[in-house]
């Protein structure tokens, strides 16, 4: 590496990563505004929305335009929660859906850890 190609790198994951991020946050956010009203309350379109958008911008980001997809994943998360709060339908057992995941997760990776 040169140094300008090291700053082109960096410019590139720094830059393109999030705004892909960005853009996974914002389409999602306005999808779960338009397929959620009051009369059709479903709690599992949220869930699967927020899942599609985390995966869908890391693969976008890591395996199709060759950036950051840990950048895009956790750009696109907080984008999310910025602009998705007001469109959850149960706090409550969004949290507990996710809390369940993350435990699921955790105990998967430490399983494999101990195996390997």
């Amino acid at each position: 590496f040169t140094f300008p190609t090291f700053l082109a790198f960096v410019a590139e994951m720094l830059l393109v990563s999030p705004a892909i991020g960005f853009a996974f946050g914002m389409i999602t956010s306005r999808l779960m505004r338009r397929l959620v009203s009051p009369t059709h309350a479903r709690l599992d379109i949220q869930l699967f929305c927020t899942f599609a958008c985390g995966y869908g911008s890391f693969f976008v980001a890591q395996y199709l335009l060759d950036v950051s997809g840990v950048l895009a994943c956790c750009t696109a998360g907080v984008t999310l929660s910025l602009f998705a709060p007001l469109k959850v339908l149960s706090d409550h057992q969004f949290h507990a859906v996710w809390e369940n995941v993350e435990w699921s997760c955790n105990t998967l990776i430490f399983l494999l850890a101990d195996f390997i």
